[in-house]
């Protein structure tokens, strides 16, 4: 668009999907390290209903970490295209508004997205 100065380009991740690897590996540990509490706890007291205990706290709190771990590292799935931009006073605020919508504002450089459906000349 004629009058706006691009200042930089990023893109942005806007949605992410459930990452298995780490959510497995969250759990293997967490099972892991119940499992050895089990163990150590049935080998002390030399009574092992400690190690059914801890194996069933085990799998309930792997569940849990692998589940928190696994949407926090989400694999990214959409992208968004951001623009730094200055705006001169020949643009019509109508047609920038029409054509890109404003995210961010300091001073006069303006974040700014495309809107949906429309393709610009940048």
């Amino acid at each position: 668009m004629t009058g706006v100065e691009i200042l930089a380009v990023s893109e942005i991740v806007v949605d992410t999907t459930f990452n298995l690897m780490p959510a497995i590996g969250a759990f293997a540990i967490t099972f892991g390290i119940f499992i050895l509490s089990g163990l150590l706890l049935s080998l002390f007291f030399e009574d092992w209903s400690n190690m059914v205990i801890t194996a069933i706290g085990g799998i309930i709190f792997g569940v849990a970490f692998g589940v928190v771990t696994g949407s926090c590292e989400g694999i990214p799935t959409e992208y968004e295209t951001r623009y730094k931009v200055i705006i001169s006073d020949e643009v019509s605020i109508n047609d920038f508004l029409e054509r890109y919508e404003i995210l961010d504002q300091e001073g006069k450089i303006y974040t700014v997205r495309e809107r949906d459906g429309v393709e610009g000349d940048n």
